[in-house]
């Protein structure tokens, strides 16, 4: 018998699926970070926006996800809601996937996801959880703009 490494196809049924669950959720725990967040958090919330810039510009796309991660799990904890970041990321592993590999390609517009991390600082920075909400919903309808390229670019990942 031989033995190989297996790479599963990532299930578009399992991206949209952890979309929807962000989509429903992501929005509240905003506006619930909204409320409550600190000058420090906010602070640390800029500061790593900022290296996202960096990241952006050099093209180091693992990095940049890595970041992109931390600052979305920064909220849920700012809300106190990190079990829920971590329930997402836990359903959302097709999701992580297909965000990885659209990096790879042109499909994937980094200064727009950059632009809404921005957004959002702004709106938490404002307390304006009914803008920020419109934002959330526009980040993470985002994948919608580039899904189909990444479903033709690389069919043999994507079921």
């Amino acid at each position: 018998p031989q033995s190989g490494t297996y790479v599963a196809k990532i299930n578009m049924q399992k991206v949209d699926a952890a979309r929807f669950v962000r989509k429903s959720i992501e929005p509240i725990v905003m506006a619930d970070a909204c409320k409550i967040i600190t000058p420090i958090q906010l602070v640390d919330l800029e500061r790593n926006v900022k290296i996202q810039r960096i990241y952006i510009e050099s093209g180091d796309q693992k990095e940049f996800f890595k970041l992109d991660d931390e600052f979305h799990a920064a909220i849920y904890s700012i809300a106190d809601k990190p079990d829920v970041w971590a329930w997402i990321q836990q359903i959302g592993i097709n999701l992580n996937r297909f965000r990885m590999l659209s990096m790879q390609g042109r499909e994937y517009n980094w200064p727009a996801v950059l632009g809404h991390h921005e957004q959002m600082l702004k709106l938490l920075e404002a307390h304006d959880s009914k803008g920020l909400k419109a934002v959330v919903n526009e980040h993470l309808n985002h994948i919608n703009d580039f899904s189909d390229g990444v479903r033709d670019s690389y069919p043999e990942y994507v079921e």
